[in-house]
């Protein structure tokens, strides 16, 4: 959506995904980006706005501490049954979650490995 050359604050990206049977839209912008310490995202979409933050820390040469946090804001009444809806399932989607950041925190570090 931007026209920035390079990744930076003011990035933005516009997504499109099914959730529960329903298309779901979402605008993100990049609000903080503080190389290689920290990025910050906001999304906006109808009814719910949220913040996710990702964080790494230098454990070792070759290892790092990658803490992902994500802040939802329901808008509405149904972003608000929606939100609920997360905190009645918090245990299966904080497992889901967890391995979905673990895989791609897995392939970044090998496009990174492969110097790309």
């Amino acid at each position: 959506m931007d026209d920035l050359r390079v990744p930076g604050v003011g990035m933005t990206w516009r997504a499109a995904f099914n959730f529960r049977g329903k298309k779901r839209e979402l605008e993100l912008e990049m609000v903080t980006l503080d190389r290689p310490n920290e990025m910050v995202l906001e999304s906006m979409s109808p009814g719910l706005i949220g913040q996710m933050s990702f964080e790494m820390m230098a454990l070792a040469r070759n290892r790092t501490r990658l803490l992902v946090q994500l802040e939802l804001k329901p808008l509405t009444l149904s972003a608000r049954l929606l939100v609920q809806s997360f905190k009645l399932a918090k245990t299966s989607l904080t497992r889901k979650y967890k391995a979905r950041v673990a895989d791609y925190a897995k392939g970044m570090e090998e496009r990174y490995a492969r110097g790309g």
